[in-house]
């Protein structure tokens, strides 16, 4: 996994190599270090690492809409469920692998040489082209990022909630929810959502999964007539931390 998020990193042209750090400024690196991880993707279990930046280290004064970004509230996903059944819509749930490493950067920032990264000899450090997990203004430049993509194709963003894009025309309806680096999409036509699942992929590397069975750990069943909504899988995982998943119930 840990070989997965290098080649990532690489294809993103996530930094460049940095043989003399600029004389006339004052340069900060900035650490990294990897986090590894199990996730459950509703199927099987994935191991996962990934490379995080210590974000603290970076001295930037920012202003508070450089580093925040919305996320969408777990209400707004459990309408566009009820929505999308209630209209026969069609459903894929997607997932954005190394979302952050598509943000895009403004101005300089420095890295120091992760561990178990090969580079050219003389490399002092790397200059940053894209955001990486971990820093302050990450999970903003890359809001924006997904949000300029869906504006190109024609989406609107929902002013009372950020996180919700739509667009209607005279073939189809297209909602499409999103949180942090997984997505929600719903749409009435199952042709037209297709075509934009594959424009995505163009531009991203995604996972798809077409009708999700659990989206960010709500678990979706459904029959002809109703759907059911539960969070199973997240109260065990909870009750098996805390060592009381084989307790007596009350």
């Amino acid at each position: 996994s840990d070989l997965s998020e290098f080649n990532s990193l690489q294809e993103n042209d996530t930094w460049s190599e940095v043989f003399e750090l600029p004389k006339n400024e004052k340069v900060k690196k900035i650490t990294t270090k990897w986090i590894f991880n199990i996730k459950f993707d509703g199927v099987k279990e994935i191991a996962k690492a990934r490379l995080v930046a210590r974000g603290f280290q970076d001295k930037t004064d920012y202003r508070t809409d450089e580093i925040y970004a919305p996320v969408a509230n777990l209400t707004v996903i459990r309408w566009l469920i009820s929505v999308a059944h209630k209209f026969k819509m069609q459903l894929w749930a997607i997932d954005v692998k190394t979302a952050f490493l598509y943000g895009e950067l403004d101005h300089p920032l420095y890295l120091s040489i992760p561990q178990g990264l090969r580079t050219s000899p003389g490399t002092v450090a790397l200059k940053l082209n894209r955001a990486i997990y971990g820093l302050k203004i990450s999970s903003k430049k890359w809001f924006t990022k997904f949000t300029n993509v869906l504006v190109d194709i024609g989406f609107t963003n929902f002013v009372p909630d950020q996180c919700v894009f739509f667009r209607v025309d005279s073939h189809s309806s297209t909602f499409i929810v999103l949180y942090v680096d997984d997505c929600l999409i719903a749409c009435t036509d199952p042709a037209h959502g297709e075509l934009l699942v594959e424009h995505l992929t163009k531009i991203f590397k995604i996972r798809v999964m077409k009708k999700p069975k659990i989206f960010v750990g709500l678990e979706i069943e459904s029959s002809p007539n109703s759907f059911w909504l539960s969070q199973r899988l997240y109260i065990e995982k909870l009750a098996r931390r805390f060592d009381v998943f084989n307790c007596s119930p009350v």
